[in-house]
């Protein structure tokens, strides 16, 4: 073995150790993507799950990891660059201990602890929460939020990309304190603004309801609303910054489905290996007598991409909520070990239902009466008492997403007391 591949599986070893997860191998899709956080938020390097998944050799792929890679996995232990993790790997443990010993004591980091919130259910999101278990005396006090004001405006009324316009008024923070504007609970869309200027502007790719927070050192002081409609169906492939967008004329089928074809994806360059792209094909509105304590919403779908690393047809139903969402996730049975179902009491224990054969169409119904859920796939009961008291939430768009492609053959929602309010056949 080379020594870069030595380097390379001991450096994987030490992260697997610093992180207390287990092997690596034995990881799931989410625990890769908390990982690829993480290296974020230290790094600032944004390395993909599959490039990840990659490493840690879950997915078979013969070419040697980018130097920004090797960066990124070095910095996260503490380390200037990749050669630098190389050289102190070279020397020997009682040297290393004496630099140690001879350097003047550092004051340790805060320890980031991972805090599993779940905002609105099922879906599960994960936030990331620092805080200092120690140093105490020289952690900021909390900001006073009514010293501080935030709003904004959207530079058209709909539609994707949109610029919002943020007024806001930090000068009660000091010169010595940090201040942030961040498009939504994602701390990787934080942007840095000056404390003592008025307005900074942010634009949004993908549309959806999201929480706009401005940012003093680590503590929200302020929030509020951004809600981005779409203007219809809009289907697109996401991408690291800027999507691809498709018109929907582009995406209906002369037999009446939603369905982007693949020559649409590689006439525009997108390539679908060695990282299989999500499509997207999103509907945000209002839907006005809808909300998520009383509900039925149904479809059929398909996915119709397995090729390469899209084997898997990994496949998201999102009932977007003011302020979350009610997310099924869809694989083919031999993949439902990555997926998970959640409520207000945690993870569902057995994905099993989850696994669909996607060479038909898929049937899939949601109902929520008084809180409580009900999932059947293919008229079957899928899970049943699904606790959703999370109180009542509108229901304000919808999202589909397919790993390569897939299509969508027809939508209906009900409201309370079973009035359909609204339903597309495409």
């Amino acid at each position: 073995m080379e020594s870069d591949d030595i380097n390379i599986k001991e450096c994987l070893v030490e992260i697997e150790r610093q992180l207390n997860w287990g092997p690596g191998e034995a990881w799931t899709t989410n625990d890769f993507k908390a990982l690829s956080e993480k290296i974020h938020a230290a790094t600032g390097t944004n390395l993909s799950v599959a490039t990840l998944k990659r490493l840690w050799g879950t997915i078979d792929y013969q070419s040697k990891p980018t130097a920004t890679t090797l960066n990124a996995l070095a910095q996260y232990l503490g380390h200037e660059n990749w050669k630098a993790y190389q050289y102190a790997s070279s020397l020997p443990k009682e040297d290393i201990q004496k630099k140690h010993a001879s350097a003047p004591a550092k004051k340790k980091c805060p320890i980031g602890i991972i805090v599993s919130l779940l905002i609105i259910l099922p879906l599960g999101a994960w936030l990331l929460f620092y805080i200092s278990t120690e140093n105490h005396e020289e952690t900021k006090p909390m900001p006073d939020s009514s010293l501080f004001s935030f709003s904004s405006k959207q530079a058209v009324s709909e539609g994707v990309p949109n610029s919002v316009i943020f007024d806001y008024d930090a000068s009660s923070a000091s010169a010595t304190d940090t201040v942030f504007i961040q498009q939504s609970w994602d701390e990787r869309l934080r942007q840095q603004v000056p404390y003592d200027k008025k307005v900074h502007t942010s634009i949004y790719y993908y549309p959806g309801y999201f929480q706009a927070k401005l940012v003093i050192n680590d503590s929200i002081v302020k929030q509020h609303p951004v809600y981005i409609t779409s203007m219809g169906w809009l289907p697109l492939v996401e991408q690291e910054k800027v999507p691809v967008y498709f018109k929907v004329e582009e995406a209906i089928k002369d037999d009446g489905a939603l369905s982007l074809p693949l020559e649409k994806l590689t006439s525009n360059n997108i390539h679908l290996q060695p990282e299989t792209p999500w499509t997207s094909y999103f509907y945000v509105r209002p839907f006005d007598r809808v909300k998520s304590d009383n509900l039925v919403f149904e479809t059929e779908i398909r996915n119709d991409f397995r090729e390469g690393a899209g084997i898997c047809q990994h496949t998201e139903i999102h009932l977007l909520l003011a302020g979350g969402a009610l997310i099924v996730p869809l694989a083919i049975k031999g993949c439902i070990s990555d997926l998970a179902m959640y409520d207000v009491d945690g993870k569902v224990e057995d994905p099993t239902p989850l696994g669909v054969d996607f060479s038909g169409w898929v049937k899939v119904r949601y109902e929520v009466k008084d809180m409580t859920g009900r999932l059947f796939i293919n008229d079957e009961l899928a899970y049943d008492s699904l606790n959703l008291h999370f109180g009542p939430v509108e229901v304000v768009g919808l999202k589909f997403r397919f790993q390569g492609t897939g299509s969508v053959n027809y939508v209906k929602l009900w409201g309370k007391d079973e009035e359909l309010v609204f339903e597309e056949n495409f």
